[in-house]
């Protein structure tokens, strides 16, 4: 999966979400991308990874540009528009019941991307901190 293709189809769905016809297609499909885009970075080299690494932090502030573009269109603030989007009253049942399935779905392959990424299926082991010394001010 080219990280390119997922941002083509987001920026797609963002710019034209009058042409989204089936709401759970969108979500299915782009779980679908998603998936592909964690499954290739579990097969990836080190450099590769650090590649798809920079790819998805594009992506990332790609989305969150839009997604302010979108509030700003609508008169609301980022957070207005975040409480909207997570009120099931604004969707019917199914669009709603498909909606907590693809944040679920994705939260499990973000979990194993970060286990893939940290080294092995085992979880991360906690760093030691370094408190500065206080000062006697």
């Amino acid at each position: 999966m080219n990280p390119a293709d997922f941002k083509s189809f987001l920026s797609e769905v963002l710019n034209n979400p009058e042409k989204v016809g089936n709401v759970e297609e969108v979500l299915t499909k782009s779980l679908e991308m998603y998936k592909e885009l964690v499954s290739s970075v579990k097969e990836a080299s080190l450099e590769e990874r650090k590649k798809i690494q920079e790819s998805l932090v594009d992506i990332n502030d790609f989305f969150n540009q839009q997604f302010e573009a979108v509030s700003s269109q609508m008169g609301m603030s980022k957070e207005e528009l975040l409480l909207e989007m997570q009120n099931p009253e604004n969707y019917t049942d199914d669009v709603w019941a498909s909606i907590k399935k693809f944040e679920t779905d994705v939260d499990k392959e973000k979990r194993s991307l970060v286990r893939t990424v940290q080294g092995g299926n085992k979880p991360a082991k906690k760093r030691a901190s370094i408190k500065a010394p206080r000062l006697g001010v």
